[in-house]
């Protein structure tokens, strides 16, 4: 999500730049263009950012940018009849409009923050989290759990801002501690990091793991189930084992 980052790093150099420039010239369309020439930039680095594009969309997108520049620049340089100065009432109307979106923008980002929360479930069935072996050696079928998993926990977001926004990207590890040993659950369900949540509207992401698979004959008697978050189990040069994780972790939900 760096295009966020650019957005403020541009947009406090913008401010400056343009109280100062309405200060010396006392021109308000001025404020105006540098504003759209802002929004244009912030939806270009949002557009590459988001939706993950490769080096030839980028060129044609800086290309395009460079042709529409070039119009708008040689329309700028055309010159104009001189306009009447605008009125005391279009500039308070104007200033009335002006302050109304600030005010709108500045509580939608302090106030209108996302909300995100994770819960993990109260416990998880022994029968559901141990797949045993049939006499034929094959997995004994439990279709619900093949198909969806087994739920452990679920993100609930509610996004109360007037904007979509982003999902950031969460992934998790499930350990199950047995009374000999800790396996590591496969993974069914990430929260992707192309999500979005709609202005005024509540996700709710599961997070299902896999069950393990015993093998034939194996008696194993589980505990409880360790969710660990990935970001604090390992770095770029090393995945460790269950067994080897030395972090407490993030859920621990017992085996009934």
């Amino acid at each position: 999500m760096w295009w966020q980052v650019a957005f403020w790093i541009l947009l406090v150099p913008l401010l400056i730049i343009e109280i100062i420039i309405y200060l010396r010239s006392r021109k308000f369309f001025w404020l105006i263009y540098a504003l759209s020439i802002f929004t244009y930039v912030v939806a270009v680095m949002y557009m590459i950012d988001r939706f993950s594009f490769g080096r030839n969309a980028v060129m044609l997108v800086l290309l395009a940018s460079a042709v529409l520049m070039f119009f708008v620049g040689k329309q700028l340089g055309r010159a104009v009849k001189k306009r009447k100065e605008p009125s005391a009432k279009e500039r308070a109307l104007a200033i009335v409009i002006g302050a109304a979106i600030i005010v709108i923008f500045s509580v939608s980002v302090i106030f209108g923050k996302m909300s995100d929360t994770t819960t993990a479930v109260s416990s998880v069935k022994a029968a559901d989290i141990i797949r045993p072996y049939t006499e034929s050696n094959s997995p004994k079928p439990i279709e619900a759990v093949q198909q969806q998993g087994i739920t452990v926990l679920k993100r609930t977001l509610t996004n109360s801002f007037i904007l979509p926004i982003p999902v950031t990207q969460k992934e998790y590890r499930a350990c199950l501690a047995t009374s000999t040993t800790v396996f590591e659950l496969g993974t069914n369900s990430y929260t992707m990091a192309e999500e979005e949540v709609g202005p005024g509207e509540t996700k709710t992401i599961t997070f299902a793991f896999t069950p393990y698979y015993a093998q034939k004959n194996e008696q194993v008697t589980p505990i409880e189930v360790r969710v660990y978050d990935v970001a604090n189990t390992q770095d770029s040069y090393r995945y460790a084992p269950c067994t080897d994780l030395t972090v407490p972790p993030a859920y621990t939900i017992p085996v009934v």
